[in-house]
């Protein structure tokens, strides 16, 4: 069980690193400029901020595996 979990650890930190590293490297050829790159970052750290507390929540209360793998599975 610790395999799965550290393998979808891995791939939902690269994925979330990879937005912060490739937004501005490409914004100039995708006609986002530097402000817009600011405001796209800035919206996916407060829904995170809102979010977290909620799943925080969601985990202390339900049955652990499932819900992890859910999440998995959607990322």
């Amino acid at each position: 069980m610790l395999i799965p979990l550290g393998v979808g650890s891995i791939l939902a930190l690269t994925g979330d690193l990879t937005l912060y590293a490739a937004l501005p490297a490409y914004a100039a050829s995708r006609s986002f400029d530097m402000a817009m790159v600011g405001l796209l970052l800035s919206a996916n750290r407060l829904v995170r901020l809102g979010s977290n507390p909620l799943v925080g929540l969601l985990l202390a209360g339900a049955r652990r595996r499932g819900f992890i793998l859910a999440g998995f599975g959607m990322g």
